[in-house]
């Protein structure tokens, strides 16, 4: 199987890992093209449309946000012109929940098919391919493609309705920041009592910290090592994307407009590359 990938980041690139784990022949762009470098396997092209010169029929995406999605697709360049039609993009990135109907539908207007497919998960379960998948398109599209997705995930939801996944993303990954919010203020304070911070968090692991949020963070707090898998600036626009939706429903943000100020906080302290559970160690 031969597939398009476009965004070497940290997750896109532990995706590809994953990708050529199980042989899978992989033509790539990024705008960074030094991303791909370490990729010796990967079929490397200048520009987003030279992608289909390679005989491809599906690429995935995992990019920065919804201009990043726009750009790629109908940018100058992009995948997306009059003389491309029955392509598959599989787009695995956290769009805006609005954004991503317009993509959609300018890409099943373009003659082409469109898997709203953000996935749930970091580098790690990324790199095994055990991410969860929420896949937003016809069932029949969904049934068609449900290998590729499986390839990056051990778990998929499938939402015949456009935008729900995406939604879905935002309200998980505001429940990922206010967690990771929570912890710091219980190791710390667990620190500030006398405990240390092995102590504090196998404590916390055997009670109501226990969680995929500590298992997958602790041994970056352990060792105080934050280099991003998953970094404030990318969790923070997921943030302003809840609070848009949220007002958008009338829905109150008392907790989550809290957390998303200290995330920005964060940023503004220049760590916006920094892992997001570096805010265990920050701030205060």
């Amino acid at each position: 199987m031969k597939l398009g990938f476009i965004g070497f980041g940290k997750l896109g690139s532990a995706m590809v890992e994953n990708l050529l784990k199980h042989d899978i022949k992989v033509v790539g762009w990024n705008r960074t093209k030094e991303k791909m470098d370490t990729f010796e396997q990967v079929i490397k092209k200048d520009l987003p449309f030279k992608i289909w010169e390679e005989g491809v029929d599906v690429v995935v995406l995992n990019l920065f946000d919804s201009k990043s999605v726009k750009e790629v697709l109908f940018g100058e360049n992009g995948l997306i012109n009059d003389q491309v039609k029955n392509k598959i993009i599989i787009d695995t990135t956290t769009n805006h929940y609005e954004e991503v109907l317009e993509i959609s539908d300018r890409v099943i207007e373009s003659g082409n098919e469109y898997i709203e497919a953000p996935v749930i998960g970091s580098v790690v379960p990324a790199k095994n391919g055990s991410l969860v998948v929420l896949a937003g398109c016809k069932k029949v599209l969904f049934d068609k493609y449900e290998h590729i997705l499986s390839l990056f995930g051990n778990k998929i939801f499938h939402f015949e309705e456009y935008g729900v996944a995406t939604k879905f993303k935002l309200i998980n990954n505001m429940v990922l920041g206010s967690f990771m919010a929570v912890l710091k203020e219980a190791i710390n304070m667990a620190e500030a009592i006398g405990l240390d911070r092995n102590t504090a968090i196998n404590l916390l692991e055997n009670g109501a910290g226990d969680s995929l949020v500590l298992r997958g963070k602790k041994s970056k707090v352990l060792n105080r090592d934050y280099t991003a898998h998953f970094d404030v600036k990318t969790l923070l626009k997921d943030l302003d994307y809840y609070y848009e939706m949220a007002k958008e429903n009338n829905y109150p943000t008392i907790i989550s407009s809290m957390i998303k100020e200290i995330y920005r906080a964060l940023e503004k302290n220049n760590l916006g590359d920094k892992d997001f559970s570096s805010i265990v160690d920050e701030l205060y």
